[in-house]
């Protein structure tokens, strides 16, 4: 009975330790279940919604997930978004990539006309600094005062010219009349002498004579003077 009894102690005792010992293989994380949550964190941080059943679980490398963010082939990527999108994130990502558009776009053209704008602001600067640094615009500048310069006093020197010119043309007319008046003196002292105006004679006989004074030099002054003397004679 000892001989038999024992066995059956010792495959009791076995079972117990057996069953009251942990399962270690049930406690570690199957592959699958780890890559369906790697699988799942890739596509959250993608931005990729479409989870794929447990039932049938596919495998998607990453490097097709990050070609969402750097696209070298279009038809693979539209074809992998086919195959692993659901119809709600195909649309997401289609809104995401034509707002992406818009808004390249609207850089684009703010790109293009603030270049534009500095491309004006810096010839319009250039040329203002051409102007005032060119020697050549310089030279044409004082040449053209130069020219106005001398235009203005030519025109100024004809006027003076025309002015002494009429001054000297006056001059000249009244030393004619003056010299007349003294030629015609002898007639008008005889004739006032005949006319008993003897004192108004010798009032024109004064102005006369100091006039032949300072025309002693001139050639017939004499003549006159003695012209003069004869018309007075008989008041002398």
């Amino acid at each position: 009975m000892s001989a038999i009894d024992s066995p059956r102690s010792s495959l009791t005792f076995s079972s117990r330790r057996n069953s009251l010992s942990p399962d270690v293989s049930s406690s570690r994380p199957r592959p699958a279940a780890s890559s369906r949550r790697n699988r799942a964190a890739l596509r959250d941080y993608y931005g990729l919604s479409g989870a794929a059943s447990a039932e049938s679980p596919v495998e998607v490398p990453s490097e097709k997930l990050e070609s969402e963010m750097t696209i070298t082939d279009p038809e693979t990527y539209v074809q992998t978004l086919l195959a692993h999108e659901s119809l709600e994130g195909i649309l997401r990502i289609e809104a995401r990539s034509i707002n992406d558009i818009r808004m390249l776009d609207g850089e684009k053209k703010a790109l293009v006309y603030d270049n534009y704008s500095k491309l004006i602001t810096a010839t319009e600067t250039i040329r203002k600094m051409r102007e005032k640094m060119d020697p050549a615009t310089e030279t044409q500048r004082l040449a053209s005062d130069i020219k106005r310069i001398a235009e203005a006093a030519a025109e100024l020197s004809n006027e003076m010219g025309r002015r002494q010119s009429d001054g000297n043309t006056s001059k000249r007319q009244q030393q004619q009349q003056v010299a007349q008046w003294v030629l015609d003196a002898p007639q008008r002292l005889q004739n006032m002498m005949s006319e008993g105006k003897s004192k108004q004679a010798h009032a024109e006989w004064e102005r006369v004579s100091s006039l032949l004074e300072r025309w002693k030099l001139v050639k017939g002054v004499e003549q006159t003077r003695s012209a003069c003397l004869e018309a007075m004679g008989q008041s002398l």
